[in-house]
């Protein structure tokens, strides 16, 4: 007995939910993560998406004063923008910090 091969109508029928309850194919969530990656300052839902990490913690971590990856270009939450190659090396350096503890 053989198997068909797995079609890509699968995965394009497949939704995925992101921040604001929007929901996208999977490519378009794929064509979406490729042009955050390109963009040098995400605002904190982009990153939160990006990077994988809850709304609440990016926020937390952008309160932080000793943040180098936090552009402020106005005084409200909307204004902040996070420079994405700092905020990586900065989670690959102090990541540990944050994880859950048991």
């Amino acid at each position: 007995m053989s198997r068909k091969p797995a079609s890509t109508k699968m995965t394009d029928d497949c939704k995925m939910r992101v921040l604001g309850g929007r929901e996208m194919t999977m490519k378009e969530y794929a064509d979406y993560i490729q042009a955050i990656s390109l963009k040098p300052l995400l605002t904190i839902p982009e990153a939160s998406i990006f990077f994988n990490i809850g709304v609440n913690k990016v926020y937390q971590l952008v309160k932080d004063p000793t943040a180098d990856f936090v552009v402020d270009s106005g005084h409200e939450k909307q204004n902040v923008r996070i420079h994405r190659v700092k905020f990586e090396q900065w989670l690959l350096s102090n990541g540990s910090k944050f994880k859950k503890k048991h």
